[in-house]
């Protein structure tokens, strides 16, 4: 298993777990084609959620359709797109997520979440991330 420590980010309030990730088409190789960004680690997110504006730069092609539902229960219909996702010196990961408009932050949902062995630390600020090599 390989983990990586990673510091919780103080610009949030409280402090926050958050990554750095790059974003890239589900079969692109090409890191150098890759958007970078941080990523809130939500596990109140069934689902990865990324900017629209990713989504477009990306020229990413929906996948499917689902209804979610935000923080306030309203429930809407959201294109679901997919792509590959990494992180520090993991192996990328493809996930599908929705676009969506506001923050230039994305989220990462617990579709993701839970294939991770996930610690997080509050009081040292710290969390880690373990995955099967």
């Amino acid at each position: 298993m390989k983990t990586t420590k990673f510091n919780h980010n103080t610009s949030f309030n409280p402090p926050a777990p958050v990554i750095d990730v790059s974003l890239l088409r589900p079969l692109s190789r090409e890191v150098t084609n890759s958007i970078h960004i941080s990523a809130l680690i939500d596990s109140g997110a069934d689902i990865t959620a990324v900017p629209q504006g990713v989504v477009d730069r990306l020229r990413l092609y929906p996948v499917d359709e689902i209804l979610v539902a935000g923080y306030t229960g309203e429930t809407v219909r959201e294109l679901v797109y997919s792509l590959a996702i990494v992180i520090a010196n993991l192996k990328p990961q493809i996930v599908r997520a929705i676009g969506y408009r506001g923050d230039d932050i994305a989220l990462i949902g617990r579709d993701l979440i839970n294939q991770w062995l996930l610690v997080l630390n509050g009081k040292q600020q710290v969390f880690e991330i373990s995955v099967n090599d």
